[in-house]
């Protein structure tokens, strides 16, 4: 018998992370900062922890969005999508 999914709590949300170096899924808390979805998503998918790393709506690539305000600032949707950019130290 297969087991059912463990129901999402109404105060977490799924976020979806895409990048050049693949996609990563994930549920957070609805009040963890960007920046633990930036290194949760970087430590995944094989980031250089030294570059500069940005979070951008998938929809709305031209806006970096602030790594300090928690997701539910932003009353995103559940099953967001953002789009990990990576810009190297030059060293």
């Amino acid at each position: 018998m297969a087991s059912k999914p463990t129901p999402k709590k109404d105060d977490e949300i799924d976020v979806v992370v895409l990048s050049q170096l693949g996609t990563y899924e994930h549920t957070f808390p609805k009040t963890a900062k960007l920046s633990e979805v930036i290194t949760a998503a970087a430590a995944a998918l094989g980031f250089n922890q030294a570059d500069r790393l940005d979070l951008v709506l998938d929809t709305d690539r031209g806006n970096v969005l602030d790594p300090n305000r928690p997701l539910v600032s932003y009353h995103f949707a559940d099953g967001i999508k953002f789009l990990l950019t990576a810009t190297g130290n030059g060293v």
